[in-house]
């Protein structure tokens, strides 16, 4: 401990700095880490409002008191319905000349293509406040992302005449980066990619579809046999097929190609086939 504050060592030499708990340092803000240093002696250190919110992050090289790069963070005020939330992060030089900002905005709770609090897009300018980059969100009622825009994506529906604010999910989809569609039990059965697939035929998307299954003869909380099996069929027909333990953890990976190839790629964990064979060939 020093000056109040703790710091452990890892093995491999990176040193965190966490507060103590003096009564002086906010509640919120005791015991959080503080600083991070990798073992060359580069430095990140972090500062937070009295509330517990990220306020800057500082790095700095090795030896130097000078910051290579400062990142404020402004929150959304009190009065904004998603108050609390990183609103813009500026990004700076060390001597503190502005050079890009990063802000984020949220749904509000009155839209139908998102729930309070669900992230509706990023937008990157640079200080002159050129557009550099622009990213857009939908979700199901349930909070599930159902469609992300790139910037080329953003762009594309611009030019379309598309307010990606107000048109229909079936107006938007032909534009976005990736459509997600999803079964009864929250998981992702369909993903509908741009620049994947036909661009005669399908317009250029792809369409990735997932099936997944449960091996009936898994020991229970066994770690080296299968446990369940996600089947990725690509736009090709190609089969992508993996294994996974009870933690989730990929045993083996299989790719099948259309022309009846098989490849077979085990990981670090052993599949254990005799203790919970697949009831049908991989």
């Amino acid at each position: 401990m020093s000056g109040g504050q703790y710091r452990y060592r890892t093995a491999s030499g990176t040193v965190f700095t966490f507060n103590g708990f003096d009564e002086s340092i906010p509640e919120v803000n005791r015991g959080r880490v503080v600083a991070q240093a990798d073992p060359s002696g580069n430095q990140t250190v972090y500062s937070f409002n009295a509330d517990g919110s990220i306020a800057r992050v500082t790095s700095l090289l090795a030896g130097q008191t000078t910051p290579v790069e400062i990142q404020d963070y402004v929150s959304l005020p009190a009065t904004d319905p998603n108050a609390g939330k990183v609103g813009r992060i500026d990004v700076r030089r060390g001597d503190s000349t502005l050079v890009r900002s990063v802000s984020y905005a949220y749904y509000d709770g009155t839209s139908a293509f998102g729930t309070l609090g669900d992230l509706a897009g990023i937008t990157v300018r640079d200080a002159a406040g050129t557009l550099l980059d622009a990213q857009a969100y939908r979700y199901t009622a349930g909070s599930q992302v159902l469609a992300t825009f790139d910037t080329d994506a953003v762009r594309r529906a611009t030019a379309a005449g598309i307010d990606l604010a107000t048109a229909t999910n079936t107006s938007v989809a032909p534009f976005a980066t990736n459509v997600y569609g999803y079964d009864a039990q929250g998981r992702v059965v369909r993903r509908d990619v741009q620049g994947a697939g036909c661009s005669s035929c399908t317009g250029g998307i792809g369409t990735f579809t997932y099936a997944y299954a449960t091996n009936p003869l898994a020991p229970a909380g066994s770690l080296d046999a299968w446990a369940t099996k996600t089947t990725e069929t690509r736009p090709d027909g190609t089969q992508r097929i993996v294994y996974s333990n009870a933690r989730t953890q990929p045993m083996l990976e299989v790719i099948r190609t259309t022309d009846g190839g098989v490849t077979r790629k085990r990981t670090g964990i052993i599949l254990d086939e005799c203790k919970a064979k697949d009831r049908h060939n991989p």
